[in-house]
């Protein structure tokens, strides 16, 4: 659990002599990256990257939802994961990388889609001088779902929302367990329209 650049040093002279949990985002070369897995793969050892949005309670709840097609046709879903880091962020390596590759790989865990980036904006307000991404947005669809993603460095306040909006229900959650209390509602479609059940949990 290292800042990437160590991270690297590390890997190079540890790849394939151990099973490694490492610190995303592993690298910021994806041809490192591939380095790094084609070793461990050839030497039979585990190398697992860390995203422990996959062990938050509230989301795990969503995931179980998800996989009981409670929501039924999935339509859309809208992600933003932020903090007011900009000046003191250590890792070096922007919000994309920071920030961004949570919200993508949580997406991924619930869809299992295949992430290809179509639209997005990125600015570089402040951090490192402005040598890197601090504030962006992504958008793609996959499997016929629109997918929205914010990522930043530039919020004043340290921020995770998630809306997932299906056919017959919705799910909304708000903050993290490490920020305070987290918030999740479920909301049960009324037909023909009308104000939808709620439940929080």
């Amino acid at each position: 659990c290292t800042p990437t650049k160590i991270t690297e040093k590390i890997l190079n002279t540890v790849i394939g002599k151990y099973h490694l949990l490492v610190e995303k985002p592993i690298s910021t070369n994806f041809k490192s990256i591939k380095k790094f897995t084609d070793i461990s793969l050839k030497k039979n050892k585990i190398i697992k990257t860390g995203y422990n949005l996959r062990f938050d309670k509230g989301l795990n709840y969503v995931k179980k939802l998800i996989e009981k097609e409670y929501l039924g046709k999935i339509y859309h879903v809208k992600i933003s994961y932020v903090n007011g880091t900009t000046l003191t962020n250590t890792n070096a390596v922007g919000s994309l990388l920071d920030m961004g590759a949570h919200s993508i790989n949580l997406i991924n865990w619930y869809f299992d889609l295949k992430i290809k980036d179509k639209y997005s904006i990125f600015q570089k307000n402040e951090f490192l001088n402005k040598r890197k991404i601090d504030n962006g947005f992504i958008s793609f669809i996959s499997k016929n779902i629109m997918i929205f993603i914010h990522h930043g460095f530039c919020n004043w306040k340290n921020n995770f929302d998630l809306e997932i909006l299906g056919k017959k229900a919705f799910i909304h959650v708000s903050s993290l367990p490490k920020w305070g209390t987290q918030k999740v509602v479920l909301g049960k479609r009324k037909y023909p329209s009308g104000i939808p059940k709620l439940f929080t949990k």
